[in-house]
């Protein structure tokens, strides 16, 4: 009777129809334990051989940030502070660096195991397929170079397989804990990364499809929503106690400036700076001004075709030229420490709202040219991404900087060439990886629906639809509104193959039974 229960397509359960077995038990199995062992050994292997060829963690300007946030204890940044405590968490278990770069490593070991898993439990696989999945997710050497990164990038990338897993679960085999988990994950990889939006957005939708009481599922958006909502009100009220300006992110304010300035490098096109006539505070209009001015008079030095962020970094660019307009007329206004100085960040956070709403004015009065100058060649660059932080181990310095050698303790801070040579050569071929891994995808995706348009593994569909769903939003989230790089993209990575391997061992499956079936 048991046995009817599970194999019947009627039962919420049906997505074990292949495994009678539960989860746990499912583990603890032969073939599991060998799994189990297996991964630990090559992590164990892979990390003793990262700390001989990488002696420091890959540094990048970012990673500069958070080590000073972490070691002065500061609350708001450029960026979201949140890695910045996991820095100040496992430093408590070693003077350097290593804690925290075995605890990247392991979050990585620990959401791909637990991915592994659970598609060996809920799909059937070919021992060919097992092979190479089990390869690409723990002898795959991107995960230990992005590991020993003092970057938000490893636990972002982790806790985003761990919640798209928790989710194949609720869709498969709901349980209260399941939701708790996924409630968890997502404040985790909200405070860690602002894009981490787009998981309580796909959960929402998701959620239509969870076989679960009506009643809890709406409980928990509602939990998602007022959970970021309480993150947001604290950020902002700490922003308003630090630096005197009430904004939830400023970065994200010369994120959309950056943004409207590839429509404005286009010469035909102007600002219509009328249009911040009707708001109260003239400082938007001022700031419109002067950007429709600085366009008209002088050339560009950093107009590009290719999407980045140079026009929030770069000193030539008009944004940080107009901080420094803004700093001379309004310098009154501004608090003055002990020493006479002016905190550059309390300027920086309040350009924040100013460059937000003119970015936005300046984007919704020219949509197409948006597109085509932004969202067109972001899109080009999400398939062909630049390595970015990646591209040199620690940006090709010959020495680690003071401040991080203060705080790590390190007796020797000079970077041999062997190791940044390498590193090189060993991440170089991963932009063209992810790029095939979406060719892959997208040909193995058309194959299967062709081959198996009449008998779908209906368990492998949910699996594949939340994916495709996944993929689609994160693809529109980095599109419309951030310049894309390599590391934006792990996570993804991560989960492209496994869903693309299935695929294919499907397809070979069905062709080899096909050609020994009797004439």
């Amino acid at each position: 009777m048991k046995k009817k229960q599970i194999t019947s397509n009627n039962n919420t359960n049906e997505a074990f129809s292949t495994n009678e077995k539960t989860f746990f038990h499912f583990i603890l199995s032969k073939e599991n334990r060998i799994w189990f062992i297996l991964s630990c050994l090559v992590g164990i292997v892979y990390f003793f051989i990262s700390n001989k060829l990488f002696p420091f963690p890959n540094l990048y300007p970012d990673s500069y940030t958070y080590i000073e946030c972490a070691n002065k204890n500061i609350l708001v940044n450029f960026r979201p502070v949140e890695y910045s405590k996991f820095i100040i968490f496992f430093k408590q278990f070693s003077a350097t660096h290593t804690a925290l770069i075995i605890a990247q490593y392991a979050f990585f070991l620990i959401s791909n195991l637990f991915l592994f898993l659970t598609l060996l439990y809920t799909l059937k696989m070919s021992k060919l397929a097992k092979y190479a999945l089990f390869t690409f997710l723990f002898i795959n050497p991107i995960y230990i170079l992005t590991s020993n990164a003092v970057l938000s990038d490893p636990f972002f990338s982790s806790i985003a397989v761990i919640w798209v897993t928790v989710l194949i679960w609720l869709l498969l085999k709901p349980h209260l804990l399941l939701f708790v988990l996924q409630l968890i994950a997502t404040l985790f990889l909200f405070k860690l990364r602002y894009h981490g939006i787009i998981f309580p957005v796909l959960f929402t939708i998701t959620c239509f499809f969870i076989p679960y009481n009506n009643w809890l599922k709406t409980l928990f958006v509602a939990l998602n929503v007022v959970a970021l909502f309480f993150i947001v009100k604290e950020t902002t009220d700490i922003n308003e106690d630090q630096t005197y300006t009430r904004t939830f992110s400023a970065f994200s304010g010369w994120q959309m400036a950056n943004n409207a300035l590839y429509v404005l490098q286009n010469k035909e096109v102007t600002i219509d700076t009328t249009a911040f006539d009707k708001l109260d505070n003239n400082r938007f209009k001022d700031f419109a001004v002067y950007l429709k001015t600085y366009l008209d008079t002088i050339k560009n030095p950093i107009a590009s075709k290719l999407v980045n962020g140079a026009y929030i970094w770069n000193e030539a660019s008009p944004l940080k030229k107009y901080l420094l307009v803004y700093l001379r007329k309004h310098e009154k206004e501004f608090f003055v420490d002990a020493n006479n100085q002016i905190s550059y960040f309390e300027i920086w956070q309040l350009m924040g709202p100013i460059y937000s709403k003119v970015g936005q004015e300046v984007i919704m009065q020219h949509p197409a040219i948006y597109f085509k100058n932004f969202i067109k060649p972001n899109i080009a660059a999400y398939f062909n991404s630049d390595l970015e932080a990646y591209q040199e181990y620690c940006t090709n310095k010959d020495t680690i900087q003071s401040s991080v050698t203060d705080y790590y303790h390190y007796s020797n801070i000079k970077i041999e060439k062997k190791s940044k040579e390498t590193y090189k050569t060993l991440i170089a071929p991963f932009p063209r990886l992810f790029l095939f891994s979406n060719i892959l995808f997208y040909i193995s995706l058309i194959v299967y629906l062709v081959v198996f348009w009449k008998k779908w593994n209906p368990v492998f569909i949910k699996i594949l639809a939340l994916f495709i769903l996944l993929y689609l939003i994160n693809l529109g989230f980095i599109s419309l509104l951030a310049p894309t790089v390599f590391r934006y993209h792990i996570f993804i990575f991560t989960l492209l193959f496994p869903i693309s391997l299935y695929m294919i061992d499907a397809i070979v499956l069905k062709f080899l039974s096909n050609k020994k079936a009797p004439q």
